[in-house]
């Protein structure tokens, strides 16, 4: 943890275990403040834009081998998986 952080006494949550499940296996923010995160739950991706407490995308698909995930500011979404496949898909 930086030794200079600070919490935002305007922060809110908006993101729980009942919406991106028990074991979330990536998140990511972009410079817009988009947030995307995989539940392998239920097999989808959540966006939330900037000040949403409601996700304003779901998008049901299959990323429970998801490692990595990277949103661009043009909402273009990018994972990278573990092995056997080792691939970067868009």
């Amino acid at each position: 943890l930086c030794p200079n952080a600070t919490w935002s006494l305007l922060g809110r949550t908006f993101a729980d275990v009942s919406s991106i499940g028990n074991w979330p296996t990536a998140m990511f923010i972009n410079s817009n403040n988009t947030v995307a995160v995989v539940n392998r739950d239920n097999e989808s991706l959540l966006i939330w834009r900037n000040d949403s407490i409601s996700p304003t995308h779901v998008i049901q698909t299959n990323l429970s081998g998801g490692l990595s995930l990277f949103l661009s500011d043009d909402e273009e979404i990018f994972v990278a998986y573990r092995a056997p496949n080792r691939r970067v898909d868009r």
